[in-house]
């Protein structure tokens, strides 16, 4: 593998920042909080959950929302994450020159439906895609530090068939970038982020794929599964 090409490839890892910016609602005011605890615990995906030659690794939750005023509503809802029980796991395959997949998922549970539909909404707000644009468009730029790169990103919201009301957005990402011989390398990425409201519970999810889309029967199985465990906990 050529070393641009290398370099698209760690850029990617970097997509677990917006990843977990986007899967983290939450607000504080739980009133049994060891038994929400819980609740996320066993509700977020497990290794079993997830197609072979996954790997779990730490989940990295201490990224911040990206700046901007796209990203105001999000940034809000993240401000009160750390206050409320909650759960994030993480699954990677190893990267080499066919690609590299990245699972996120995290579960959140609030003191009532009420506000986790205040939370939900941040995530289903129209500034929303325009926010997850910009940061994978920042992230990657930063992360391959070439002045003659070029990112682009592209996102379309849809709407997934999760708990009381869910948003999803499929985003390609497509990276150029000029080797020393003058030779052009493109990459494509692929994100697909969902997120789900089950009463008092948030439950979101995100697909990272390098050269193809996430499989969608993959993904549909395991937010199925996912969804369901948060619906017969709560």
């Amino acid at each position: 593998m050529s070393h641009e090409i290398s370099t698209l490839c760690r850029a990617s890892v970097a997509v677990a920042t917006v990843a977990a910016v986007l899967s983290m609602p939450a607000l504080a005011g739980a009133a049994d909080r060891g038994a929400d605890q819980q609740i996320a615990d066993e509700s977020a995906l497990t290794i079993d959950d997830v197609p072979t030659g996954f790997n779990e690794e730490a989940a990295d939750d201490s990224s911040d929302p990206q700046p901007g005023a796209a990203c105001r509503a999000i940034r809000k809802a993240a401000k009160a994450a750390d206050a409320a029980p909650h759960t994030e796991v993480e699954f990677r395959t190893p990267g080499d020159d066919s690609g590299s997949a990245l699972i996120n998922n995290q579960v959140s549970v609030l003191a009532s439906p009420k506000r986790a539909k205040v939370i939900f909404a941040a995530y289903a707000a129209r500034d929303a895609r325009r926010c997850l644009t910009g940061a994978y468009e920042s992230i990657f730029t930063e992360q391959l530090d070439d002045p003659t790169a070029k990112v682009v990103v592209n996102a379309d919201r849809y709407t997934p068939d999760l708990g009381d009301a869910s948003v999803g957005y499929e985003v390609e990402i497509v990276a150029t970038a000029q080797g020393d011989s003058n030779t052009i390398y493109v990459e494509n990425f692929y994100v697909d982020i969902e997120v789900a409201r089950v009463g008092r519970a948030l439950d979101a999810f995100g697909f990272f794929n390098t050269r193809n889309p996430p499989p969608s029967d993959d993904v549909v199985a395991m937010t199925d599964a996912a969804v369901a465990r948060l619906e017969a906990a709560l």
